[in-house]
């Protein structure tokens, strides 16, 4: 016969504290069995590591923007006192949009994979983005 036996306890790869198995989250693979697995990794340290990629991947792409300009007017922080990078915009000119750079921080999406998005668009200021689309 075949005994169940259930875990209660886990540790975390990353912390490495023992954990109630209910800190780990549940993977979309199953087991063998049928069972579903858990995270190696604890909700605790996965939330850090989000929260650190997300501000490392938000402080890139900030720098970006403040070393650059609008390929139409020119607005930079070299043109304008009152310089905002919030006002610069990527415009996909040639249609071509695989997801949107400003949403891209919070999906996790890679830096590499952003600077590729941000290779097929062109920076506007605000202004000259919406006389494009209007």
């Amino acid at each position: 016969y075949k005994t169940q036996w259930k875990m209660t306890s886990k540790t975390c790869g990353k912390c490495e504290e023992t954990k109630s198995i209910d800190d780990f989250s549940l993977q979309r693979s199953k087991n063998v069995d049928g069972s579903s697995k858990r995270r190696s990794t604890c909700k605790v340290c996965i939330n850090k590591s989000r929260t650190k990629r997300i501000h490392n991947t938000r402080a890139w792409l900030k720098q970006y923007k403040r070393n650059s300009s609008c390929s139409k007017c020119g607005y930079s922080k070299e043109t304008h006192e009152s310089f905002s990078c919030r006002a610069l915009e990527f415009h996909h000119h040639n249609d071509n949009k695989s997801f949107s750079i400003g949403n891209s921080v919070w999906c996790g999406v890679s830096i590499k994979k952003i600077q590729e998005e941000i290779d097929k668009c062109i920076v506007l200021c605000s202004r000259c983005h919406m006389e494009i689309h209007s």
